[in-house]
């Protein structure tokens, strides 16, 4: 019942297995590295959005210094009339582009 030809048949099944286990493995490896892929894209859409906001802050406060230290409430206009880049929208597009809690980082 050792013959040959079974040997060489139960070599050629574990090949095929083991072809089969490596190639699950390398998919579900794949599958891994794009849904971090996304998590990384979202952090860098948020520190983006974050650094408008600073930005936004820092031109704020500096307008408001100006008006106290000059007494000219001119410098006070560009927070009157917010551009499209208000910091209320910067903060919506923030939490859009968060990951959806309970999912992958559970694990």
């Amino acid at each position: 019942m050792n013959s040959a030809p079974a040997r060489q048949m139960m070599l050629v099944a574990l090949l095929l297995a083991t072809v089969l286990g490596l190639f699950v493995a390398a998919e579900l490896g794949q599958r891994k590295l794009e849904e971090v892929r996304r998590q990384v894209e979202m952090g860098a859409q948020q520190d983006r959005a974050l650094a408008e906001v600073l930005q936004l802050l820092s031109q704020a406060e500096s307008s408001q210094r100006g008006s106290i230290l000059l007494g000219d409430a001119g410098y006070l206009e560009p927070s009157r009339n917010p551009s499209p880049k208000s910091p209320r929208r910067c903060v919506s597009s923030t939490r859009r582009s968060r990951p959806p809690t309970g999912g992958a980082r559970g694990r």
